[in-house]
């Protein structure tokens, strides 16, 4: 039995995570989004838009752009 090594590194985090929260975004040393290729995009053609609520919907880069967050930041969890 081993305690590990710190050279290697390995996480997967599901949606619904804040890693631009300040206690943990410094532990980040990347981040990959897999939503990047949906087509159609998911968000936006399925979810009505929640301000207004009609279609087309917001899209997580719509919604970090409101608020002004990285665009990696899942806003439909």
């Amino acid at each position: 039995m081993t305690m590990g090594s710190n050279a290697i590194k390995v996480g997967v985090a599901d949606t619904g995570l804040d890693f631009t929260h300040t206690e943990l975004a410094p532990q980040i040393t990347s981040v990959v989004d897999f939503t990047v290729n949906e087509n159609p995009p998911i968000c936006k053609t399925f979810f009505v838009n929640p301000f207004t609520g009609t279609s087309p919907g917001l899209g997580d880069p719509d919604m970090a752009a409101m608020f002004g967050v990285p665009e990696k930041t899942d806003w439909h969890g």
